[in-house]
């Protein structure tokens, strides 16, 4: 009987472990002047702020009314001869965010010594089974190299 838990147990702590479901796709796929330009925009626009090498902005809807919110990250790489990237961090593949607090206000920022400068940004997203938002806050991990990654918290 041992055995049988030994073969199942991973399984069973798959299903029960939380997913993480953020979605990370390439903002504009092969258009590194594009990003650029978009980096620029977005700074201008007020809704970004810069963290470590990267800035993260609202894109802005051209759509009337509620729309789902995304995040975008752009990251200069220190090296110069990389072109600059840019992310778009959504809830899920199909799911943007309901709110996102772009005026980053509470935003909180902290150092880890695994994931370099962590920021904190508050997040909502529409529960359509229970028809209610449910807060889903994004930490944000930025390394010196360019590199970042993003969980849910």
């Amino acid at each position: 009987m041992p055995r049988f838990y030994a073969l199942f147990l991973p399984l069973l702590l798959c299903l029960t472990a939380p997913a993480s479901a953020l979605e990370v796709t390439d903002c504009i796929p092969g258009q590194h002047k594009l990003v650029d330009q978009l980096m620029q925009l977005q700074e201008k626009s007020g809704h970004a702020i810069r963290v470590s090498t990267a800035t993260l902005a609202a894109p802005e809807s051209e759509t009337p009314g509620p729309n789902p919110l995304y995040l975008n990250i752009t990251m200069t790489p220190p090296d110069e001869a990389i072109a600059p990237q840019c992310k778009t961090v959504s809830y899920d593949k199909d799911t943007g965010f309901a709110s996102i607090d772009f005026s980053f206000k509470d935003m909180t920022r902290e150092t880890d010594p695994d994931r370099g400068d962590v920021v904190t940004i508050p997040a909502m997203v529409y529960q359509p089974e229970q028809d209610a938002l449910k807060p889903a806050d994004l930490t944000i991990g930025f390394q010196g190299n360019g590199v970042f990654d993003v969980q849910p918290k």
